[in-house]
């Protein structure tokens, strides 16, 4: 018979032994109350990269790229909104200014709203975030609307880039992650 440590599964003979007949069944623990602990990097992981992915990455990369083309289209515009409003250079400066630092706290609020809510709850939130006031900053009458308008678009840069950036590395396998030497 073979050797069995307490709480131990039995799946059956090992190689070179006979099996259990009949009346040695009775003698042959079985373990009790078995959990199986699958998480969701092992189902990924069985998956492998498909579809799914290069759909969201693609869908992530589009939202990367409305994110920093809003970036980029404040430094665009300072020229005409200097003539147009006849801003001061501090005027001038406190446009990219509050958008980055709308950014920053847009990252630590969306970072932590998505690791309480979910990725997708916060992408849901702040994308509408994001198109509504870039639109109402296009039409803003003056300066402190735009300055204002700007400051919800960078925090809804900032959530999304926390959410998309981590939720992109959570739906891939661990080898095609951007480090792969890094296992959780």
């Amino acid at each position: 018979m073979v050797a069995v440590e307490e709480n131990q599964l039995v799946s059956g003979p090992r190689e070179g032994e006979r099996g259990y007949g009949a009346a040695d069944a009775e003698n042959v623990p079985v373990q009790q109350n078995v959990k199986l602990k699958v998480t969701i990097n092992d189902i990924i992981e069985e998956c492998g990269f498909g579809r799914f992915q290069w759909l969201y990455l693609t869908l992530f990369g589009l939202i990367y790229l409305s994110d920093a083309a809003e970036v980029a289209l404040s430094g665009i515009i300072l020229n005409t909104l200097k003539c147009e409003w006849n801003l001061s250079t501090l005027e001038e400066g406190m446009i990219p200014f509050m958008i980055l630092v709308s950014y920053a706290i847009g990252s630590v609020i969306g970072g932590k709203m998505s690791d309480q809510y979910g990725r997708r709850s916060v992408l849901v939130i702040m994308l509408p975030v994001l198109v509504i006031f870039s639109i109402l900053s296009a039409f803003a009458p003056e300066y402190w609307s735009f300055i204002v308008f700007r400051s919800f678009v960078g925090l809804a840069i900032g959530s999304n880039t926390a959410a998309v950036t981590t939720f992109a590395m959570e739906i891939v396998p661990i080898i095609d992650r951007a480090f792969r030497h890094v296992h959780h």
